[in-house]
Parts: C-alpha cells; sequence; structure tokens
C-alpha cells in the first residue's frame, strides 16, 4: 500500500502540471484564414450524428453529450448513441417502429452524401471542403490526390477529405511535437518488435523487388523479378505477409506522389504497426494540449514536453483518455460488459433501443459499460499507422488487406434459403487465464448469448408495433446460427483455463463459406481487433449485422441502417432486429423482408463503389501527404498553396 501513495501523488501532480501549461495561443501557420458559408445539404440532425466531437456541458466540473433530435423521422438520440422506445411513449409517428424509423433516416443520410459529392467539381471544391472540415490548409500535393481520384474509374473515389477524416484528424496532435522529436521516435520505434517502416527514396534507390509503375501493379511474387523502387524496408515485420500487403496496395501509387516527397532529408519513413489491434494512447489532457499547440503553430518545449510525458508513465487505464468529467473517469467502479447484474434496463423493463449514432456507441468514454478495467499504460506519441483504433486512441488508421482479396459467389436474395444470423469463429480477443474475465469477452458472451438455456423469457417488439412474451432459447433455435468453432485457443493450459473452455463451451463445427451464404443474416464481430471479415459479408448480398468498437477509414461513408445493421455491444437488440425483418416468431405478423433486401444490396454497392483498390489507395495517398508534411522541417511549406 505505501508503495502506491507516490504514485497517486505523482498522478495527480501530472494532472494538474498538464492542466497548468494552457496558456494564450496565436493563429496556426498553417490555419485556413477563409470564412465559409454554410452551403452543406446536411440537417442539424445529420451534422449531429457524424460529429466526432462531444458537445460539453456548460459545467465545467461535468462532461456529457447533449442529446439531439432528428425532427425528420421522430428520432431521439442519446449521450450514448441510442434511440429508445417504448409502449407508453408518443403517438401518431412516434409509434412507428423505430427500426423503420432508423432505415428511412439511412436512406436520407445516403442521399445527402451522394448530394455532397456531387457538388464537389473542381479542385477548388476539394480545398473547399478540406479547410471548412478541418481549419487548416491542406497539405502540400494535394492537388496531386485531386487528380489521381478523378483519373480513378468511375465512380471517383470521393474527393472530399471530410469523408475520409482519418487520414488527417490523428495528424494533429502530432503537429505538436517538434519535428526531430519525430525523426527520432520512428528510429526508435523502428527497432521494437511488430513494426516495419517503409522510407521514400528516389526511383531505383529502394530494395530490390519494389519498382512498380502505376499500370502495372504488385503482388509478393514479383518480388523476385523487379528492380528497385522507391522504398526501402526496414523493422522486424519487413517483407512478412502484412508489409507485403501494404506494398500491393502502395507501390502503383508512389510514382504519382510529389516527386519532392522522395528527395527530402532526411528521407521520409513511415512506420506501421504489423499488430491486429491498437498500440498508441495518451492523456486526453496531454491531448487537448498538443492539438492546441498545433493549431497555434507552436511545439512542445523539450523540458515541458519531457516533464508531461514523464508523467503519463505512472498512469494506466482506459480512462485517461477521457476528457475531464467522462462517466468513464468518473465512474467509481469499471464494469465489465455483460458482467453487469441483471439488464442495464431493468427499471424500464419495457424500452427497447437501438444505435442511431455508431460513434456515440462505441464511445467508451462515454458508455463506461463497455470497457472493463485494463491495464494499459498511457505512451509516448509515436505516429505509426495501426491496423484499428478505438475512438480515443492516438494511433493513425491505416487501410489493412487482410481479407480484402476474398472472393465470394453472389447469390440472390431469393435464393437464400435461411432466415437466421450466421457467424462461426474462434476464440479470439483476449488471453484466456484466471486473470482475465474471459467468459465476458465479445466471442464468448455471443456464443452463451445463443446457448443460454436458462436465460428465460424476453419481451419482443414486434414489427406492428405490439410486444410479446418469448422464451430466450427459443428465439435462440429460430434465428440464431452462431457459435465458437474450433477449440480453446489463446489459452492458459497451466492454470486450467483451457480446460474451462473446453467444458462450458460446445465448440461448433465450422462451415464452408458457399454454405454460409444460403443465410440472409451474418454477424460480423471483433476479435483480437476490428474484424476482418467485414467487406466479404458485405459484398456476399447478405444483411450484415455488425457489433464492433472499431471505426474503420471509411467509417464517415458507412452508414448505419443503410449499408449495414448496427448491434449493441450486449446483443440484447438483436431478437427485436430479427422480428422486425422475419416477423413474428408465430408468422401470424409479418417482417419487413423487402427492407432488408435492400440493405444487403446497398452494402454490396458500397464494396463495390466505395471500397475498391482505388478507394483504398485515395486514403492511403492523403495520409501519406498528410505524414510528408509532419516529417518536414518546414511544415508551413509543406502545406497546399493555392494557384494564383
Amino acid at each position: 500500500m505505501l508503495r502506491r501513495i507516490p504514485r497517486a501523488y505523482i498522478a495527480l501532480a501530472a494532472v494538474l502540471f498538464l492542466l497548468a501549461l494552457h496558456h494564450q495561443i496565436r493563429p496556426f501557420s498553417i490555419t485556413s484564414t477563409h470564412t465559409y458559408p454554410s452551403t452543406t445539404t446536411e440537417s442539424t440532425a445529420t451534422t449531429s450524428a457524424r460529429s466526432r466531437k462531444p458537445a460539453i456541458s456548460k459545467n465545467k466540473n461535468a462532461w456529457e453529450r447533449e442529446d439531439y433530435h432528428d425532427s425528420l423521422h421522430g428520432i431521439s438520440v442519446d449521450s450514448k448513441g441510442l434511440t429508445s422506445w417504448s409502449p407508453s411513449s408518443g403517438s401518431g409517428e412516434q409509434k412507428r417502429h423505430p427500426i423503420e424509423l432508423l432505415i428511412e433516416r439511412g436512406k436520407r443520410l445516403a442521399r445527402e452524401m451522394e448530394a455532397k459529392i456531387a457538388k464537389v467539381t473542381s479542385l477548388k471544391d476539394s480545398v473547399h471542403d478540406y479547410e471548412k472540415r478541418f481549419g487548416l490548409k491542406p497539405p502540400k500535393g494535394f492537388e496531386s490526390w485531386y487528380t489521381f481520384t478523378q483519373s480513378s474509374p468511375l465512380p471517383h473515389p470521393p474527393p472530399l477529405a471530410s469523408l475520409i477524416p482519418f487520414a488527417h484528424t490523428p495528424f494533429l496532435s502530432f503537429l505538436s511535437l517538434p519535428t526531430a522529436i519525430i525523426h527520432s521516435r520512428v528510429e526508435e520505434v523502428r527497432g521494437k518488435g511488430a513494426i516495419f517502416t517503409f522510407t521514400f527514396v528516389p526511383d531505383g534507390q529502394g530494395d530490390e523487388g519494389t519498382a512498380c509503375r502505376t499500370d502495372q501493379g504488385w503482388i509478393p511474387g514479383d518480388y523476385h523479378s523487379r528492380g528497385r523502387g522507391r522504398v526501402r524496408i526496414q523493422g522486424d515485420g519487413a517483407w512478412k505477409w502484412r508489409c507485403n500487403n501494404t506494398l500491393t496496395l502502395l507501390l502503383p501509387i508512389l510514382p504519382l506522389l510529389p516527386a519532392e516527397l522522395f528527395t527530402a532529408n532526411p528521407p521520409v519513413e513511415l512506420p506501421f504497426s504489423f499488430d491486429d489491434g491498437p498500440r498508441g494512447m495518451v492523456h486526453n489532457t496531454f491531448r487537448e494540449k498538443s492539438e492546441a499547440l498545433a493549431r497555434a503553430g507552436k511545439v512542445w518545449p523539450q523540458a515541458q514536453l519531457d516533464k508531461a510525458e514523464q508523467s503519463m508513465r505512472w498512469t494506466y487505464g482506459w480512462a485517461w483518455a477521457c476528457p475531464d468529467g467522462a462517466p468513464l473517469k468518473t465512474r467509481s467502479t469499471d464494469l465489465v460488459l455483460n458482467d453487469l447484474h441483471g439488464s442495464m434496463h431493468d427499471d424500464f423493463e419495457e424500452a427497447k433501443t437501438f444505435i442511431a449514432d455508431f460513434e456515440r456507441s462505441a464511445d467508451y468514454c462515454s458508455n463506461p459499460d463497455l470497457m472493463g478495467l485494463q491495464h494499459r499504460a498511457a505512451v509516448d506519441m509515436v505516429p505509426v499507422v495501426a491496423t484499428c483504433k478505438t475512438m480515443w486512441n492516438s494511433d493513425v488508421v491505416g487501410v489493412p488487406l487482410d481479407g480484402v482479396h476474398e472472393k465470394v459467389d453472389y447469390v440472390p436474395w431469393e435464393e437464400k434459403s435461411i432466415a437466421k444470423v450466421f457467424w462461426r469463429g474462434s476464440a479470439t480477443g483476449l488471453s484466456h487465464n484466471k486473470k482475465t474475465p474471459w467468459r465476458s469477452s465479445q466471442r464468448e458472451r455471443l456464443h452463451f448469448f445463443a446457448h443460454n438455456s436458462s436465460s428465460g423469457d424476453t419481451t419482443l417488439l414486434l414489427p406492428d408495433g405490439s410486444t410479446g412474451v418469448y422464451n430466450h432459447q427459443e428465439l435462440a433455435d429460430k434465428w440464431l446460427d452462431v457459435g465458437l468453432s474450433g477449440v480453446p485457443v489463446q489459452c492458459n493450459k497451466e492454470d486450467g483455463s483451457c480446460d474451462d473452455m473446453a467444458r462450458e463451451i460446445k465448440f461448433l463445427d465450422r462451415v464452408r463459406k458457399e454454405d454460409s451464404l444460403k443465410y440472409k443474416y451474418v454477424i460480423d464481430v471483433d476479435g483480437n481487433g476490428w474484424s476482418s471479415r467485414f467487406r466479404r459479408l458485405l459484398s456476399s448480398n447478405n444483411v450484415v449485422l455488425k457489433s464492433t468498437l472499431y471505426p474503420e477509414w471509411f467509417h464517415e461513408m458507412l452508414i448505419p441502417w443503410y449499408h449495414y445493421v448496427p448491434v449493441k455491444l450486449d446483443y440484447s437488440d438483436i431478437f427485436d432486429i430479427m422480428a422486425f425483418f422475419n416477423g413474428s416468431p408465430d408468422g401470424q405478423i409479418p417482417g419487413r423482408d423487402d427492407l432488408a433486401k435492400e440493405i444487403a444490396q446497398h452494402g454490396k454497392e458500397f464494396v463495390d463503389e466505395r471500397w475498391r483498390l482505388e478507394d483504398m489507395q485515395s486514403y492511403m495517398f492523403l495520409l501519406i501527404l498528410e505524414y510528408w508534411r509532419l516529417w518536414s522541417d518546414n511544415r508551413h511549406a509543406a502545406s497546399y498553396v493555392s494557384p494564383l
């Protein structure tokens, strides 16, 4: 106990120190000086739904997201991103089934997004969009990115940086670090495990096997027949499968990047993480200060940076990444999802909730029930491109190609004969041992949800707005074909956890991919990180029910209830969702199979039109330009200048 007291004082001193660093700032040297009128077609409700920043309470001692209301469709969204329904609420439009309203809203959001894309017809429009969304000038070479989008096959990748914000937003806090520190930290992280780096050099000076023209493409087998290209590859993960996938994505677009990028001194070196999950996390106060410095055109003084980061090293837990006053930070006890006593809505047994705002629903700072007590330490900021991130990680989100090249046969909706939710998967996601609550992890919870004969009865919301009481296991047998497959994995044999898994989990047989296409519905859940199955599932003409904490590079363009069906992490909404689409269990009340068919079609169209190779390359093209600015000694000169 005596050893913990100094750490507590150090943590308190760290917070006080970071708060004391706030001071008056001047205009940022790469900040856009233009003031743009509001010309977007997005409604207030749409803007709120897409907004990543929380609405801050006027009470300085409290942090909260304000509820908002979509008056066009009678949907109110709470601080956790949920819309609720109960038999006693409202009349008329408000008595319509909430899923029907959410689907209508999704269609409107899709129309507004397409209208926004159609308005951008020039480089000037694209610059306008960037400056309006981020308040900064675009990075140098922005015109090359715009040209790439317009030269790609129709439909062109949208030339709107606002629709791929993860290519920009993670870099803002890093702009507060002096360039020399960026260089030294990248050099340091290169020597650590599970990292590979790409160093960009003039054509012909790269590694053997990396030569690639824009019209060629590149696959790992080309390593043996190509000459020297524009990139040198280093690190523990160099030339391994994830590195090679990234080369497949990037080598064809390197000739299109500005020539100056390849002659930088020192050469631009971009690090990538080989791991499945996120890696970076810093204090929210530190991040906010870093962003303020960046916008002011300032960088951290070395002594203050050292002191601030040293203070962070004494702190552990996800809550430190949250704003002051956020529920996760103020909650006295962190709870593991589904390790709660009873239902989260015991006092409102008849109330039903559905995800209306994905970003809010995946924000563990305002949803403490999403996270357990995690002993993850805060770390120094290093701009590593990771495969995924949560809402509050400091990582740069890349485009992992895991599963992207999987092909599936097209099966028309009418030929899908099984109206159940399908899922098979291994027990990944965490280490199974006596110290971790593995029974509450996402995949195990899904298995137990479908195979828990002692769950009793549940109240079901039916398509016509009425409710009925049904047995949980009977509903699971009727509408779910999900379960863990294989054998116990990622478990500790010594402490008996592998035996516990084998005893408690009835592992199911695997199912061939061609047989899984017979199902109308599939569910996609996280594993060790984000799910690499998502693209394949969307392309399979299924309705994809998705439960995740990880927004991906395209998340601004992916519309809930239009391209897919979002599912709460406790799975409490699955039966109500299935009842809406399939009808009442007894068949007396018809479901909305027609709307399910539309969602399946929209999901497939998203893959065909917004998740192609050129769309992924467009995102990475802009990300590399943003990183080039970060790497540059003169970041003002590394920003875009409009022609006179």
